[in-house]
């Protein structure tokens, strides 16, 4: 029980980077190139990144459709 509680610690203290897709924009995701994972928006057109994800942060931040908060 203490590793979850740690692991959930560890999780909170990373901090994550939002970003927001443009009003009338269809941004959907992008293919992250050291995972080869799809990392897409929710529902509600909001993207999470943590901040140490360096290659996930510069596409983010490269593209046109998204707005950094």
């Amino acid at each position: 029980m203490t590793e979850k509680k740690d692991a959930k610690k560890a999780e909170e203290k990373t901090k994550k980077v939002e970003f927001r897709t443009q009003k009338d924009k269809n941004f959907v995701g992008f293919l992250h190139p050291a995972t080869r994972k799809l990392v897409t928006v929710d529902e509600e057109g909001k993207l999470f990144i943590e901040e140490t994800d360096v290659k996930a942060l510069e596409i983010a931040r490269s593209a046109v459709d998204l707005v950094e908060i």
